[in-house]
C-alpha cells in the first residue's frame, strides 16, 4: 500500500475545490470509505493533548487515527457489522443517544407552566353557570342547540345578572363538592385547579364585573362573571371537632337539637376545646388530636367549612359553628402553611395540567407545532370526507369504521414522501373501538403527571380531530426517530465513534488478543527469539507450594509427589488423590517465588536457616537463575507478543488498503 499525503498534486480525478466548498469536507478516506473533517477533530480534541500543538504531536496522532480507521476497515471487510451483537449494540447505543433529539414539546410545557404559576399568585372571585349537554356523547347538532340556549342566558345575565332561585350562593354548601364547574350560582374565592381551562383562562383575563360569553368545555358552555380578585391565601391548617347527627341526612330537628347542645357544651365552665379535642380524637380516629390535613379553596370538604375556617382572623381563635351534612363543626386555625418551594409548586401545576383539560389542549398545541416542523400535510379533502360522517356517527361507535370508503386514498404526507394511507388510520380507529389504545395512552399520561386524566372530550368531531392527531403524532414520532441523523449531523459523529470503536476492538481482538492467547508455538517462538528482555536480576524457586491443613493431609502429599512423574501436574494429581480420600484438600499454588517471599522455599531452597518454617507446607520444585520457558516469565510476555502481533497486524493492514489523507483540510484543525 501507498500511504499517500493528499497533496493538490496528486489530488487526479479527486477536486480539492469541491471538497472545501463543502460544509464537512472529506479529510481521509480508507480503502474508498470517506472519513469526514468533523469526525476526526471531534476525535483529536478529545484524545489529543491540546496543551501540546506541535507538528509533531499532531503527525503522531494522525498515524495512530489512521491506523485505526484501518482496524475499522478490516471490521468492515470481515463483516464484523453485519454480527447480531454488533446490530445490536449499535441500535441501543442510537436509542440512549437519540433521547434529547426526540424532546418535542417542551417549550410548550415551558409555557403552560408559567401561565398557571401566574395564575396561582391570585384567587378570583366569580359567579357561575353551566348549561350541559344532554348526552354523553355530542354531536354537532347537539351543540348547536346547547350553544342556543347558552346565548339566550348569557343574554338574561348581562341584563338581570346572577339572580333567582335556580342561583345559588354555593359557599353556604353543606356537602362536598367534587366538581365547582356545574355549580350554578356564587361560587366564592376559587383557584385554577376548580375549572376547565378554557373557563380559567377567561377568570384571569376578563375584566372585574363583566360576564363572559359561553365558553364550551366537554360538560357543556360555561359563562361567568368576575366578582373580585386578591393575592392567592395559603393553605390552612386548623384544629377541628365536630357533634355528629343522629342520622345521616338529618331532620331540621335534629339539626337544632345538635347545634342548642353544641353551644351549651360551649358554655359549660372548664369545657375548652383542647378538652374536646382529647374526648373526641378517639370517635374521629385522629392520631394527633383533632388536627386537619392542610386544605386550600379547592379542598375536598363542604364549602361551608371551607369558607368559615378562611373568615377566621387570627391563629388561635375559633370558628362560628358550621352545619354540614355530618353534623356541627368548630374550628381553631392554627395559622396559614408556608408557601409551598419552587418544585413542589412545579409538582402542583404538572399535577393539574394532568388532572384537567389542560393536557389535551397542550397535546392539541404540541400536534399543531411537529406537524408544522415536520412538514406533514393533511389531504383536507380526503378527511373532510370523513369528518361529514362524524356529524352523525360518534368515532368510537362500532357504526362508525363500516361508513369510512376510499381506504386506499392518502390521508396525509409526511416531508412529501412518506405517505399514509386512510385505511391505516381506519386501522387505529378499530383499535380505539376497543380503548386498548386509548387506555394505554390514558395509563401513560397519568404515569407522567402522577394524576389520572379526566376525559378530554366527548364531542364527536373534537375526538375524531384528537384520534387523528394521536395516529399521526404516532407515525411521525416513528418517522422522526428514523431520520434522526438527516437532521442532526453531529448523532452521525457520535455513531459513527462508536460504532468505529466497536468495531476496532472487535477486529483487534480477533485477529491479536485472541491470537496472543491461543498461538503457544507462536509464543515460544516470541519468547526464544527475545529471551535477553526477560532477564531476571534474582534466582526464583519455580514450582509448587503446597499447604496442607493437618499432618495426616501433609503425608499423603509428600508420598504423593515423590512418586510422581516429572512432568506431570501436581494440582491435578493432588485433587484426584483427595476427591477420593476424607482427608481436608490442600492448598495447591502453582508460580515462581523469590528470596524472602515464603518461608519455607527460603529455609529448604535459598538456605536461610533463620527463616521460620512453615507447618505442614510441602514444595516440589527447583531454584533457576533465568527464565527457561514461556510459563517463567508471566504476563509480560503476553503483552508484549499483543504488542508484537498487533504491529504486524497493522503493517499487513497498510499494504492491503490504500489510505489517502487530504492535508489543506486538516491543516486548520493544528
Amino acid at each position: 500500500m501507498k500511504y499517500i499525503l493528499w497533496l493538490a498534486t496528486l489530488l487526479g480525478a479527486l477536486n480539492v475545490t469541491a471538497f472545501a466548498q463543502q460544509n464537512d469536507p472529506v479529510a481521509i478516506v480508507v480503502n474508498g470509505r470517506p472519513i469526514h473533517k468533523s469526525e476526526f477533530e471531534i476525535s483529536y480534541k478529545k484524545n489529543n493533548d491540546l496543551t501540546d500543538n506541535s507538528k509533531e504531536s499532531f503527525e503522531d496522532f494522525l498515524k495512530s487515527y489512521v491506523d485505526y480507521q484501518l482496524a475499522v476497515e478490516e471490521a468492515y471487510s470481515q463483516k464484523l457489522d453485519t454480527m447480531s451483537d454488533f446490530q445490536y449494540q449499535r441500535s441501543t447505543f442510537r436509542s440512549s443517544i437519540a433521547a434529547p433529539y426526540m424532546q418535542e414539546g417542551t417549550a410548550l410545557m415551558d409555557s403552560y407552566i408559567t401561565r398557571l404559576k401566574k395564575y396561582l399568585e391570585q384567587d378570583v372571585e366569580i359567579n357561575h353557570t353551566l348549561i350541559p349537554f344532554e348526552k354523553e356523547n355530542v354531536l354537532p347538532a347537539d351543540t348547536l342547540a346547547a350553544y342556543k340556549k347558552a346565548m339566550l342566558v348569557y343574554s338574561k345575565l348581562k341584563k338581570t345578572g346572577f339572580v333567582g332561585d335556580e342561583y345559588k350562593d354555593n359557599t353556604l354548601l353543606t356537602s362536598v363538592v367534587y366538581d365547582h364547574s356545574l355549580l350554578n350560582g356564587s361560587i366564592g374565592w376559587v383557584t385554577p385547579s376548580m375549572f376547565p381551562s378554557k373557563v380559567v383562562d377567561a377568570m384571569y383575563t376578563l375584566p372585574t364585573g363583566e360576564v363572559s360569553r359561553p365558553i364550551r368545555t366537554i360538560k357543556g358552555y360555561h359563562i361567568i362573571q368576575i366578582l373580585g380578585r386578591r393575592p392567592a391565601v395559603e393553605k390552612l391548617q386548623v384544629d377541628h371537632i365536630y357533634f355528629a347527627f343522629p342520622q345521616i341526612p338529618a331532620t331540621l330537628k335534629q339539626v337544632d337539637s345538635v347545634m342548642l347542645a353544641t353551644k351549651e357544651l360551649m358554655a359549660t365552665p372548664g369545657v375548652t376545646f383542647d378538652a374536646l379535642c382529647v374526648a373526641y380524637a378517639d370517635a374521629y380516629g385522629l392520631k394527633n388530636g383533632c388536627s386537619f390535613d392542610p386544605f386550600g379553596l379547592d379542598g375536598q370538604l363542604p364549602t361551608s367549612l371551607i369558607s368559615e375556617a378562611y373568615k377566621i382572623k387570627k391563629p388561635g381563635n375559633l370558628s362560628s359553628l358550621v352545619v354540614t351534612d355530618l353534623g356541627v363543626h368548630l374550628m381553631r386555625l392554627v395559622g396559614e402553611v408556608p408557601p409551598m418551594t419552587d418544585d413542589q409548586q412545579l409538582a402542583e401545576i404538572k399535577k393539574m395540567i394532568g388532572s384537567k383539560d389542560w393536557w389535551y389542549r397542550l397535546a392539541l398545541e404540541n400536534q399543531k407545532a411537529l406537524f408544522e416542523k415536520y412538514n406533514l400535510r393533511i389531504n383536507a379533502d380526503v378527511y373532510g370526507q370523513i369528518k361529514t360522517i362524524a356529524e352523525k356517527v360518534f368515532p368510537n361507535d362500532s357504526t362508525f369504521v363500516p361508513l369510512v370508503k376510499k381506504e386506499e386514498d392518502v390521508l396525509f404526507v409526511i416531508d412529501d414522501t412518506v405517505k399514509i394511507s386512510v385505511g391505516r388510520f381506519v386501522a387505529h380507529l378499530k383499535g380505539q373501538v376497543k380503548n386498548e389504545e386509548k387506555k394505554e395512552y390514558e395509563e401513560a399520561m397519568s404515569k407522567f403527571f402522577g394524576a389520572k386524566t379526566e376525559e378530554s372530550f366527548n364531542l364527536s368531531v373534537e375526538q375524531l380531530d384528537w384520534e387523528l392527531g394521536q395516529f399521526a403524532a404516532r407515525i411521525l414520532q416513528s418517522y422522526v426517530f428514523e431520520t434522526l441523523e438527516k437532521r442532526h449531523p453531529e448523532m452521525v459523529s457520535r455513531i459513527n465513534e462508536f460504532v468505529g470503536g466497536l468495531l476496532a476492538y472487535e477486529a483487534k481482538d480477533r485477529n491479536v488478543y485472541r491470537k496472543a492467547s491461543l498461538d503457544v508455538e507462536g509464543l515460544e517462538r516470541f519468547f526464544e527469539a527475545n529471551k535477553n528482555k526477560y532477564q531476571w536480576d534474582q534466582p526464583r524457586f519455580v514450582g509448587y507450594v503446597i499447604r496442607c491443613s493437618d499432618e495426616k493431609s501433609y503425608n499423603l502429599v509428600k508420598k504423593t509427589i515423590d512418586s510422581a512423574k516429572a512432568d506431570v501436574n501436581l494440582i491435578t494429581l493432588i485433587n484426584q488423590i483427595f476427591e477420593k480420600s476424607s482427608l481436608s484438600k490442600p492448598d495447591v499454588e502453582k508460580g515462581f517465588w523469590l528470596e524472602g517471599e515464603n518461608s519455607t522455599v527460603d529455609r529448604t531452597f535459598f538456605k536461610k536457616k533463620d527463616a521460620v518454617k512453615d507447618q505442614f507446607v510441602v514444595l516440589k520444585g527447583r531454584v533457576v537463575t533465568q527464565p527457561e520457558k514461556v510459563a517463567d516469565v508471566g504476563g509480560n510476555l503476553i503483552a508484549d507478543y499483543q504488542d508484537f502481533l498487533e504491529k504486524e497486524w497493522i503493517e499487513g493492514l497498510r499494504a492491503k488498503y490504500e489510505v489517502v489523507v487530504n492535508k489543506e483540510v486538516l491543516e486548520d484543525i493544528k
